[in-house]
């Protein structure tokens, strides 16, 4: 392979993406670095909430969808998931994917909400709950800490799954 198209590769990785929302352009970053993450995230505090996170801690929330090809999206919180599964070419009906919703907390960037989890949950998708508890999502560390919030889910999937039928 060329070097160029190396070159072109990381720099299309680095920086996905632009989407106008409410009149302003807000940048949509790919495997970001920390200070990408820093960039598109926004303070919210808790009379702001309404329907953008559940959380009610004030901080500093961004929105990131995964993917098992080990990308993550990283995009402002007030930019909704599903404004994007298109972009991402993400087969929503696969349960391969997370969207969740990271706040920076002591300094590093931690998951707090993932709707997609909630919905297999909720849904008792078994078939999605298989292959997402096979797909290793432990990269998703360098960029979110993540591992710890997926295993608060391993007790509902195991019973889930435990069920009949």
């Amino acid at each position: 392979m060329k070097k160029w198209y190396l070159k072109l590769e990381k720099l299309l990785e680095s920086f996905y993406e632009v989407i106008k929302k409410h009149g302003e352009h807000e940048e949509i970053y790919v495997n970001p670095t920390s200070s990408e993450i820093d960039k598109v995230s926004k303070r919210l505090i808790p009379k702001e909430y309404d329907n953008l996170i559940d959380s009610k801690e004030q901080g500093y929330y961004i929105r990131y969808t995964a993917v098992p090809s080990k990308k993550l999206y990283v995009f402002s919180p007030y930019i909704l998931h599903n404004e994007l599964v298109r972009t991402f070419g993400i087969e929503v009906e696969t349960g391969e994917f997370i969207h969740g919703i990271a706040r920076k907390i002591n300094g590093r960037w931690t998951s707090v909400e993932a709707h997609s989890i909630d919905h297999m949950v909720r849904e008792h998708k078994k078939d999605e709950i298989r292959k997402f508890m096979n797909t290793d999502w432990s990269w998703m560390d360098k960029y979110i800490l993540t591992t710890p919030f997926i295993k608060t889910y391993e007790p509902k999937f195991r019973r889930i799954l435990g069920e009949a039928g």
